[in-house]
């Protein structure tokens, strides 16, 4: 039986890329974005070709005013998925942060 790495009362497969996506969403939607960047980036290290999980590192940095990371995530996403919305909308949003 795998280890399983107990934080905030949930049991992650360490070679789990969704399972730390997902518990990086539960983060980022409690506003606790420090964790949430902390877990998408454990989900990148298992899967550095998720156009998903950059683009929602990428939404953490943006509301951390972390622009030029934001702007990265949203970019790497695009070159994986040149179609993604999302990723369009968020770099857009960054960008007319930043011009502020």
């Amino acid at each position: 039986m795998e280890k399983m790495e107990k934080a905030g009362g949930y049991g992650i497969d360490p070679n789990d890329a969704l399972a730390y996506n997902n518990r990086g969403d539960a983060y980022y939607n409690k506003g606790e974005y420090d964790r949430a960047v902390a877990d998408y980036t454990e989900a990148l290290r298992i899967n550095p070709n998720n156009a998903i999980v950059y683009n929602n590192r990428g939404y953490a940095y943006k509301e951390k005013g972390e622009y030029d990371r934001a702007v990265a995530d949203f970019t790497a996403a695009l070159r994986i998925n040149p179609n993604y919305a999302g990723a369009k909308d968020g770099l857009e949003e960054t960008r007319a942060r930043q011009s502020r």
